[in-house]
């Protein structure tokens, strides 16, 4: 049997809300795909034909990594499964 992508998210988004915490579900659910969103969006054309600046590269990196502000990475690490 086959699942559609859209049925995938679905019983993902229901594992997770099933396993974690409302409030780290709600993260990894909404709050982490917001950020994570931009880095995909830089990266797919970088990879593919355009390129990045220094400075868009610069504001994704210390998010993710938290310079000056509770990084990213942090975040997720802190989600109980």
């Amino acid at each position: 049997m086959s699942t559609t992508p859209r049925q995938h998210n679905e019983d993902v988004r229901r594992g997770l809300k099933a396993k974690l915490t409302p409030s780290d579900a709600a993260f990894i659910l909404g709050e982490a795909v917001a950020h994570l969103a931009p880095i995909a969006g830089l990266r797919n054309p970088a990879a593919h034909s355009s390129h990045v600046t220094r400075a868009e590269v610069s504001r994704l990196r210390e998010q993710v990594l938290g310079v000056g502000q509770d990084g990213l990475i942090c975040r997720i690490a802190r989600v109980k499964m």
